[in-house]
């Protein structure tokens, strides 16, 4: 016999036997369970019990788990054992018979609880408690609860559907099964077994009280009798909470592995999907010209697809592949100023952190985008750097004259704080910066009549370690979620530029109308219509910019010191 044929063999024996363990296991426990719950009935409708409160408990609790046994057993009967499954033959059946069952379920269990609790209130010392403790309150409590039990399941018929692959009426898959999970282990797992818990210790304390309060005032005058007695039941106290707390784990345990069952797999099949997501992210990054003005780019960052962006916990502009700069996940548009403008051939990508630590080790990386300076100035766009005297850092700031028709005079803001007002020099140099600290600057142009025309990008920055810093090398570049304006002054490349590299060994979407892997979407290739693209607030503010030539620039290149 080939291994196949045995391995087949062995698995129609180990389902034969399934089958005929679930044949035995069901119609025992529907033997016991008829046998049990009749005779809990014929108890409990005793002419002597029929006046206590906790017995119309305990026989509607009984009825309860009757009507579960009746039903539910010779439904999981013929699914299990004879594989016939009445709940997939129709929406209605699974949705409504479905709901019957948890509810007759969880019913049960809250009967058990409302026993508990009507033992506390006979044991009470307080008159107002033991009175609720009557046949009166319990003819109103019992139709109480199975409304509120009812309605506590009534999202049942709602989110039920029938797993045609399955062949099984299950929640509908993602939100609604965690919830349903979680709410089915509050409500009937969790929630009628510490009740039971909570009021059979306040009962057995209430008892003792009750002892403590009629007992002789002295063990003296206690008779031996007594005394044994009191022994006694200290003993049978002692075992009543230790069947008190058995009964509720045993019920935890048994009750909750549904719940956890449908929890644990739909946090797994969240994170499988999430895994696949992961998997088959792309970063379309590009940007928006080959050359731009000033020290400043546009870029479009495009997630495919788009609904993988959730899983992304931060993204790093990675320039000239040392400079790293994080920023927010949800930039689609994103702007970058504070270049150094001497670097030859500068290029950036886009790195994607995950939110999920297990997938770090494929970081997903969009290509290396390269791009070029026209040497034209349209925007105010400071570059910093640092130079070092006595241990302490000088903070120096370049930028490039607006032209003297839009700018007279320049304000600077350090930490916020209206620093010096500049109205000839553009090369500044502020001393006695404490390596290791945070500092924001932003850079104002103004008119004479002190009317705002340009506001650089606010520059956060950390002032290096004299030893690790390689002074111009470094380049302090601030991102922002900014969409580039529509007058900005673009140079597309050419056939014999490039524009762009794949960073390590996979396979990622190019920018500038390359062939694609994947339909990018309509839009991807007018991107270069600048005048449909909408514009930010803050292009809106520096949407009546003028793009100007260096030989504008005043000559007066001396420095500003500040101390």
């Amino acid at each position: 016999m080939s291994s196949s044929n045995t391995t087949t063999t062995e698995a129609d024996i180990i389902k034969a036997d399934g089958i005929i363990f679930y044949q035995v296991f069901c119609y025992s426990m529907l033997a016991f369970g008829i046998i049990g719950h009749t005779l809990s009935i014929y108890v409990f409708t005793r002419p002597v019990l029929r006046s206590n409160p906790c017995s119309r408990y305990f026989l509607a609790s009984a009825i309860s788990g009757c009507f579960v046994v009746l039903i539910n057993m010779p439904l999981r009967l013929l699914q299990l054992g004879y594989n016939i499954n009445i709940f997939t033959n129709s929406i209605i059946v699974c949705k409504i018979v479905t709901l019957l069952l948890l509810w007759a379920k969880a019913q049960n269990a809250w009967f058990t609880a409302l026993a508990c609790a009507d033992r506390f209130l006979c044991s009470s010392a307080s008159t107002t408690l033991r009175g609720f403790s009557s046949l009166r309150v319990t003819h109103r409590t019992i139709p109480l609860a199975i409304l509120i039990v009812g309605l506590t399941y009534i999202h049942v018929p709602i989110f039920y559907q029938i797993n045609t692959r399955q062949h099984t009426c299950a929640p509908i898959p993602g939100i609604y099964q965690t919830f349903y999970g979680v709410w089915n282990l509050v409500v009937f797992s969790l929630g009628p077994p510490i009740a039971m818990l909570y009021f059979g210790l306040s009962t057995v304390k209430n008892i003792r009280h009750s002892v403590a309060r009629t007992a002789p005032n002295s063990i003296q005058t206690q008779t031996q009798v007594q005394q044994q007695q009191q022994r006694r039941r200290k003993a049978t106290d002692r075992q009543l909470i230790q069947m008190m707390f058995a009964q509720c784990i045993v019920f935890i345990l048994t009750a909750s592995l549904p719940s956890v069952q449908y929890i644990y797999a739909s946090v797994r099949a969240n994170v499988t999907i999430n895994e696949k997501l992961w998997n088959d992210l792309k970063i379309d990054f590009r940007l928006e010209a080959y050359k731009f003005p000033d020290n400043k780019i546009y870029g479009i960052v495009k997630i495919i697809p788009e609904s993988s962006r959730k899983l992304i916990k931060k993204f790093i502009l990675v320039v000239n592949g040392t400079t790293r700069i994080e920023f927010d996940a949800h930039y689609d548009a994103i702007a970058a100023s504070g270049f150094n403008t001497n670097t030859k051939n500068p290029s950036v990508y886009i790195e994607a952190v995950p939110n999920n630590k297990k997938w770090s080790h494929e970081p997903k990386l969009s290509k290396n985008c390269y791009f070029h300076f026209t040497g034209d100035v349209f925007a105010l766009s400071p570059t910093i750097s640092f130079t070092w005297s006595d241990a302490k850092a000088n903070l120096i700031i370049k930028w490039f004259h607006l032209g003297d028709k839009i700018a007279h005079k320049y304000i600077m803001y350090l930490d916020d704080i209206r620093q010096k007002q500049i109205e000839d020099e553009f090369y500044v140099r502020i001393k006695d910066f404490e390596s290791g600290k945070n500092h924001t600057f932003q850079l104002v142009a103004k008119l004479i009549n002190g009317k705002e025309t340009y506001r650089s990008d606010l520059m956060e920055f950390i002032v290096p370690e004299q030893d690790s810093f390689k002074n111009q090398e470094t380049e302090f570049i601030t991102v922002t979620n900014e969409l580039p304006p529509p007058n900005l002054p673009i140079v597309l490349a050419t056939k014999d530029d490039i524009i762009s590299d794949v960073v390590g060994d996979e396979y990622y979407i190019c920018c500038n109308d390359s062939p694609h892997k994947e339909f990018p979407g309509i839009e991807h290739y007018f991107r270069n219509i600048s005048h449909i693209i909408p514009t930010s607030p803050k292009s809106l503010i520096n949407g009546n910019k003028k793009s100007v030539s260096f030989a504008e620039k005043t000559n007066d290149d001396d420095d500003v010191i500040m101390s």
